[in-house]
């Protein structure tokens, strides 16, 4: 044991060592490459994978190794970007204009006020699965869980999603004096 304890010293001073060589590299690195407001982010994460693979560094040229692995989360962020981009695209192209005066329909709003009011591990299964129509395989990947657990989260994350609708609907009926629609929309859902 007294072997491993020292190999986990030796592993943090090593560490230690490559972040303080590197760090202001790894950092002038990241700002040229991403906005201002993700370089922390990218200089952690990069620092996460030196951690991670410290054991296996080569014993040349360290700062090539340190900022590969600053290349890597520079990759990882753009894509996340890409993908809220992406996604931000997507939901301003839905349309919005469902009511037939001009005004957003109640229906949408109640859905964003009650995927805003879920826990982002809810919203993120859910998304994953509904809107970006992955299988549960890819979203275990996505995720890294398994498949097991996507369907579990994703079963409790539309429970979570059908009380906040009720709830919400319950609250639109007593403002506005709809008595059929939450009994209609209470026999959908006890339909399905």
């Amino acid at each position: 044991m007294s072997r491993a304890i020292r190999r986990g010293d030796a592993d943090q001073l090593t560490f230690r060592a490559l972040f303080d060589a590197h760090h202001d590299a790894v950092r002038a690195y990241a700002a040229r490459r991403v906005p201002a407001d993700d370089v922390d982010d990218v200089v952690a994460e990069a620092f996460v994978a030196v951690w991670r693979r410290c054991a296996h560094r080569p014993s040349h040229d360290e700062l090539s190794w340190v900022l590969g692995m600053a290349r890597g989360a520079v990759a990882n962020r753009r894509r996340s970007r890409r993908r809220w981009e992406a996604l931000r695209v997507r939901l301003a192209m839905q349309p919005r204009d469902l009511g037939g005066d001009g005004e957003v329909s109640q229906r949408v709003l109640t859905v964003r006020a009650a995927m805003a009011a879920l826990r982002e591990r809810d919203r993120e299964v859910l998304m994953l699965v509904v809107w970006d129509e992955l299988t549960h395989a890819q979203a275990a990947a996505v995720l890294g869980c398994s498949v097991g657990a996507v369907g579990v989260r994703l079963h409790r994350a539309r429970v979570r999603l059908r009380t906040q609708l009720d709830h919400a609907v319950v609250g639109v009926e007593r403002a506005q004096g709809f008595g059929g629609v939450v009994e209609g929309h209470r026999r959908q859902g006890a339909e399905r």
